[in-house]
């Protein structure tokens, strides 16, 4: 999938960039009367690349998607800005460290949670659109 590099900013000789992207994740749904439901939606999730430059050299970073919400990996990408750091080790530390963070809570990932709100609210579209098409075709009978 292609990225929209959002904000991009320069410490020293190391660029920082802020990223979305969309990936799709498994959503998983179950009413508690049968019905279970698994399938694909489509998640914007944020990441950050670090670029360092050594003379002629670069290495890149990317974290990868870290986060559907754009406010958690915001503040760490201004976080990683202010810092004065030289080396990748220290920039994957801090990133992973938070990412582990995030990573704590019942769903076991920061993911899960999104995509399975996307899809309850895609169900319950449905639903009404269903409950309104049988309303009108029943005035319509009338």
């Amino acid at each position: 999938m292609s990225r929209q590099i959002l904000i991009a900013q320069a410490k020293g000789n190391i660029q920082y960039q802020f990223y979305s992207t969309s990936m799709l994740y498994p959503a998983y749904y179950n009413n508690y009367r049968g019905s279970e439901i698994i399938k694909n939606v489509k998640l914007s999730v944020y990441g950050i690349v670090a670029i360092i430059f050594i003379g002629q050299e670069q290495i890149h970073y990317d974290s990868g998607p870290l986060n559907t919400r754009n406010y958690k990996v915001s503040a760490l990408f201004h976080h990683l800005c202010r810092q004065d750091i030289q080396e990748v080790e220290e920039i994957r530390r801090i990133i992973w460290s938070e990412y582990s963070d995030w990573c704590k809570n019942s769903y076991g990932n920061p993911f899960s949670q999104k995509a399975n709100q996307l899809l309850r609210r895609d169900l319950s579209i449905k639903k009404f659109r269903l409950k309104s098409d049988n309303e009108v075709s029943k005035n319509n009978e009338r």
